[in-house]
């Protein structure tokens, strides 16, 4: 995949937190492992925790649009729970190894100028018509909503990018 992508996909399992919290300490790991291409911060771990029945997917912010909060939720639902619950840990985490890498190879295609750019260009149309026809209020609770909605999901931890974790 990195020779493909650049992107680096790891995953990573450990008998126990020890009291620490999955996010903080995926996101320990990620950076101490220097998961991804630097200038692109495209890295992902697939985190384990044996004991405490927790994993976690934790993304670097340059796969972010690919790899998303909600998509990554998916396929831990998909592809690991359901196996992490009959006690088949190697095919969980097979399973979601899989999963994340054809996302990633097959995201990364399709990312790029093209898709934000579409992006962008839906977003000042909608700014433009909640301007002429209802004076900014849409914009305005949206952008006040907006925190609200990146901190429900886990968005974002310091690995710059966001990630799922789910407990079993």
């Amino acid at each position: 995949m990195e020779d493909t992508t650049s992107a680096q996909l790891a995953v990573l399992s450990i008998p126990s937190l020890e009291g620490n919290v999955i996010k903080e300490y995926a996101n320990t790991a990620f950076r101490k492992y220097g998961l991804g291409n630097k200038e692109k911060n495209n890295g992902v771990l697939l985190f384990y925790a044996k004991r405490d029945r927790q994993i976690r997917i934790e993304v670097g912010y340059g796969l972010e649009g690919v790899v998303t909060d909600i998509r990554s939720g998916k396929i831990l639902d998909q592809n690991a729970i359901p196996y992490l619950k009959k006690g088949e840990e190697s095919l969980a985490l097979t399973n979601t190894y899989k999963s994340l890498y054809n996302v990633i190879l097959n995201g990364s295609e399709q990312t790029g100028h093209s898709k934000t750019s579409h992006l962008w260009d839906t977003l000042k149309v909608f700014i433009i018509i909640d301007m002429m026809f209802f004076n900014g209020v849409l914009t305005y609770f949206i952008l006040n909503l907006l925190p609200a909605l990146l901190n429900s999901s886990g968005g974002g931890g310091s690995s710059d990018g966001g990630g799922s974790d789910r407990k079993f």
